[in-house]
């Protein structure tokens, strides 16, 4: 065995080392996750029977012990009380109602993200013998799979289970839209729009055509360009003459001027991606696109409608 074998099986061993390694701590991070989830579901248990001693129908003071006790455990941790509260309510939930992820978690089979996927999109089924078999099919596929792919799963399953017809229960997602507004790094922000599949896939679509065509606009525009000053060097002349070729809507006197020579014309370096979100905030703000390089006897950018298809139904 040469050199370079005996050193390429040495790595290889450590990789798997390093695999076996990473594999014990994340069981041991799985059982510490699951010891503060018990401890917050006591925590929970707790207000509860504090609130069932309190005489008052009044709900400020009803919540009182829950505010209290959030705001302590959240000082310990540096975490706000509102986020506690919330914490403290899906432990409570998960070992109430799904014993079986919580077990799972303990052991250090699933991670505490495998098993609040799994309660999120758990919670809409009542029947206690539905939830269990829920749990036990999506369980087998959280021990396998990331995270991301066990909501998928766990969502899909649910929806089978959900005793609620759909659109009863899109109703209810529906009132949950809304629009708003993350402040990032760079003077930069998100808006973000929640809103009926239709909308929203219908609004991309159409972003998406608008975009393209600026695309095949702009593209058009250069290959015109390239032909004119191809033209112009094999008659090795500049004439005026030369940009009679571009006929493209959008093309103002810089254009006419780059086509005989002069200079080059502007071109569009935006990505398909920035184009979009450029369409968006124009439309938004002024109800049209500010830049429009089409042309306007076919309606511009304006003509261009929304196609959307509609998805696949939920699994029944």
């Amino acid at each position: 065995m040469d050199a370079d074998e005996k050193r390429r099986r040495a790595e290889d061993k450590r990789a798997g080392v390093f695999a076996d390694e990473l594999a014990k701590l994340r069981r041991r991070r799985a059982a510490l996750e699951a010891k503060e989830t018990r401890l917050l579901a006591d925590a929970y248990a707790l207000t509860l029977e504090q609130r069932s001693r309190i005489g008052s129908v009044s709900s400020r003071e009803r919540h009182m012990p829950l505010r209290s006790m959030a705001l302590e455990l959240g000082m310990a941790v540096r975490v706000n009380d509102r986020s506690m509260q919330t914490l403290m309510h899906d432990a409570h939930e998960l070992i109430e109602l799904f014993p079986a992820t919580m077990g799972a978690l303990s052991e250090g089979r699933v991670t505490r993200a495998h098993a609040q996927v799994i309660q999120d999109a758990g919670r809409v089924i009542d029947d206690p013998a539905d939830r269990a078999d829920y749990e036990r099919i999506v369980l087998v596929e959280a021990e396998r799979q990331t995270v991301p792919r066990t909501k998928k799963y766990a969502i899909q399953r649910a929806a089978v289970l959900d005793p609620r017809p759909l659109q009863e229960r899109h109703d209810t997602a529906m009132r949950e839209r809304r629009a708003w507004v993350t402040d990032l790094d760079d003077a930069m922000s998100t808006l973000t729009i929640l809103g009926s599949n239709v909308y929203i896939h219908g609004t991309y679509n159409r972003l998406t055509s608008q975009g393209t065509t600026i695309k095949n606009v702009d593209e058009a525009r250069r290959r015109a360009y390239a032909a004119a000053a191809a033209e112009r060097g094999a008659s090795g002349n500049s004439g005026v003459g030369a940009g009679a070729g571009f006929g493209l809507s959008g093309a103002g006197d810089g254009d006419a001027n780059a086509a005989a020579g002069e200079t080059e014309p502007w071109f569009d370096e935006r990505t398909l991606d920035e184009i979009r979100a450029d369409l968006a905030l124009d439309m938004l703000l002024t109800g049209s696109p500010t830049i429009d390089p089409t042309d306007p006897a076919t309606g511009g950018l304006g003509a261009i409608r929304a196609e959307v298809r509609s998805p696949s139904p939920s699994p029944r």
